[in-house]
């Protein structure tokens, strides 16, 4: 359930990296049209979608990694919970 959640959060992430990468890219076509006057501000803008995407990608890599960590984790202790099922279920049996 956690993984699904993380997957889902990775997903919209992964999203929004593309979003910004298409602002980007209509930023670039805008500059190339652009007056003179008004290329130092699409210059700003451009700077900053590109440490929105940078963010963004950082971001999702982060929460998969943080997804496979936890799913390990709540996997080896269902397993733990299990052998311990199992363990004194034995135990009761030999009494």
């Amino acid at each position: 359930m956690y993984a699904a959640g993380c997957q889902s959060q990775v997903d919209l992430l992964k999203e929004a990296q593309a979003k910004a990468r298409e602002v980007a890219d209509e930023i670039d076509q805008k500059l190339e049209a652009a007056a003179p006057g008004a290329v130092p501000v699409l210059t700003a803008l451009k700077l900053v979608m590109g440490a929105a995407h940078s963010t963004y990608a950082a971001t999702a890599r982060t929460t998969e990694e943080m997804v496979r960590l936890s799913a390990a984790q709540i996997d080896a202790a269902n397993a733990s919970a299990a052998a311990r099922q199992g363990n004194g279920k034995g135990a009761k049996r030999a009494a």
